[in-house]
């Protein structure tokens, strides 16, 4: 894929999915920034990637560090929202809603879904105001669509990240920006033996699988999807269950209703 000429901004591109994409934008021939505070990178000596410490809950930061990466790029055509406070990040780790301190839920809406908003705001107002159209890419997850236990913020987070998606591409349409989300499902850990439980056919997505989806957004394959959501989860999200032997309608009674 092509993308020589592309200007993309990576949010929290320093490790896993989102580097995964930084270097397949790369690869196609994009330069590159990247904004992380978890992982910072080197910028390239190529000149290709460009990286910043950027927090993407800060407007101010998020203004300065568009700035900078115009000054070394100009104005960025694609956006990706990857950034996202996850069960890697030493911040979080799944609880029961009873047992979830609001200083943990906060934390993960203000970083996955107000960090995705701030970014995409003011990366299209450069873009709108440029004039040629843009794309913005956020990354969401299976979990936004079809949650499991110990994740309310987190899935709350990424369930919002979808109506965002849906919303800024309404929005943004006539100003040439199409929007999209892409929605991985499990991603195989460092070490990973056997595939999980929750897909149909048992298999492990991986960072570069994310990434290939993002490529192909930004290229001229993708240029009629707009507003869709992409699900990345070998079928997690429709992943048929056995019903329970006795329920009622609403599987809630233990009533049978004859047929």
């Amino acid at each position: 894929m092509d993308l020589s000429g592309l200007v993309a901004l990576v949010t929290g591109g320093g490790q896993g999915i989102g580097a995964a994409i930084a270097s397949a934008l790369m690869a196609g021939g994009a330069r590159v920034a990247v904004f992380d505070v978890a992982a910072p990178l080197a910028s390239s000596p190529d000149g290709a990637l460009l990286a910043l410490d950027v927090d993407v809950t800060d407007e101010a930061a998020v203004s300065a560090g568009l700035d900078a990466v115009v000054a070394r790029f100009g104005e960025p055509g694609l956006l990706v929202n990857n950034a996202a406070v996850t069960a890697s990040d030493p911040d979080w780790r799944g609880r029961p809603v009873l047992e979830l301190p609001l200083a943990q839920w906060r934390r993960v809406l203000d970083v996955n879904l107000t960090g995705a908003f701030i970014c995409a705001q003011q990366t299209a107002r450069r873009m709108a105001a440029a004039g040629r159209g843009g794309l913005i890419v956020n990354i969401g997850s299976v979990q936004g669509v079809r949650p499991t236990r110990g994740s309310a913020d987190y899935a709350t987070s990424k369930a919002g990240l979808v109506m965002l998606t849906h919303c800024l591409a309404g929005e943004l349409a006539p100003h040439g920006i199409r929007v999209n989300a892409v929605a991985p499902g499990p991603i195989a850990p460092a070490g990973a033996e056997s595939g999980p439980s929750g897909t149909l056919t048992g298999t492990w997505g991986t960072p570069e699988d994310v990434a290939a989806a993002v490529v192909y957004l930004a290229g001229p394959g993708g240029r009629f999807v707009n507003g869709h959501v992409l699900m990345l989860d070998d079928g997690a999200s429709v992943l048929l269950r056995d019903p329970p032997a006795r329920s009622d309608s609403f599987g809630v009674t233990g009533d049978t209703i004859d047929s």
